[in-house]
């Protein structure tokens, strides 16, 4: 699901929450951090950047997930989910 508009975007950040409660395999993870979540860095970072890092702060294993995001977005995205994603993966 490639977040197009606002409400894909919403829908996409409530399925990759929603998976990642469920402490899926690491397979699951590999495939959720490089689609989804990817995704929702490129199509709508700007929007959802204060939520990433919010959920980073809170969520250690959501931390762990943004690891396997490739650099995408703004640089201004970008260095925030570097800076929210610690040392991971």
């Amino acid at each position: 699901m490639l977040p197009t508009s606002g409400a894909d975007a919403e829908d996409c950040w409530t399925a990759i929450r929603a998976v990642l409660s469920r402490n899926p395999a690491d397979s699951i993870l590999g495939m959720l951090a490089a689609g989804p979540l990817e995704d929702l860095v490129q199509h709508a970072g700007p929007q959802f950047i204060d939520r990433i890092e919010l959920e980073a702060r809170r969520n250690p294993a959501f931390r762990h997930l943004l690891g396997g995001v490739w650099e995408s977005s703004t640089p201004d995205v970008w260095a925030r989910i570097s800076a929210a994603r610690g040392g991971t993966w």
